[in-house]
């Protein structure tokens, strides 16, 4: 192998538009965290028992009931009726199920025009699970991860399901999961909340 030294590259990607002056770029950064807040910081937060910000979940009641994080509150539409008896004194903490929806972008913005401050999770519900956030509902971490056309189908169609008795029995957790079958999957994981729709008993490729 030869050992020719490499030639002092000429042009480069990251330096070719100039990083702003240092002043110019706290300016940037600090706005930025007025806006939002990382999963991380919540639950360091949450575990520390602050109770100084109001968790705000904007997406809708069937996927709150199904699985959602501990504390937040569901506030699919919000106007002067549905945030009467919301603290103004409280940030909002608004996230809805991640960084490919706009949902909570939308929350947070009617809650500004309310005259609440407000903060975007970044990462959504999604990045909260996937970083080991804790989580309440009828599924809990069973429940998909993500929103999709076939998880706007189940929770269509859970409400029918959960509470349907099969052969004079309750049906069971599992049962109730039967007809979630995980879609194929690359690199030989699972990916996760990929889900499509099957009735319990029916198999399909």
């Amino acid at each position: 192998m030869s050992n020719k030294a490499r030639p002092e590259p000429r042009f480069s990607f990251v330096l070719d538009t100039l990083a702003a002056e240092p002043e110019a770029a706290r300016r940037h950064f600090a706005g930025k965290l007025e806006f939002e807040t990382d999963v991380a910081d919540l639950m360091y937060d949450l575990s520390k028992g602050n109770t100084n910000f109001t968790i705000v979940d904007t997406r809708s009641p069937d996927s709150f009931a199904l699985c959602h994080i501990p504390g937040a509150i569901n506030l699919p539409k919000i106007n002067a009726e549905t945030t009467a008896d919301l603290p103004q004194d409280k940030v909002c903490v608004v996230y809805c199920w991640g960084v490919a929806c706009n949902g909570s972008t939308k929350g947070a913005m009617k809650l500004n025009e309310l005259g609440f401050r407000a903060k975007e999770l970044i990462g959504g519900i999604e990045y909260w699970r996937k970083e080991g956030g804790e989580v309440e509902g009828s599924l809990g971490v069973d429940a998909p991860m993500y929103w999709s056309k076939d998880a706007l189908k189940y929770e269509q169609t859970t409400s029918l399901f959960i509470d349907n008795q099969m052969d004079g029995q309750q049906r069971t957790r599992n049962e109730q999961l039967s007809f979630l079958r995980p879609r194929s999957h690359c690199c030989g994981r699972k990916q996760a909340g990929d889900f499509r729709f099957v009735r319990p008993g029916v198999s399909r490729r």
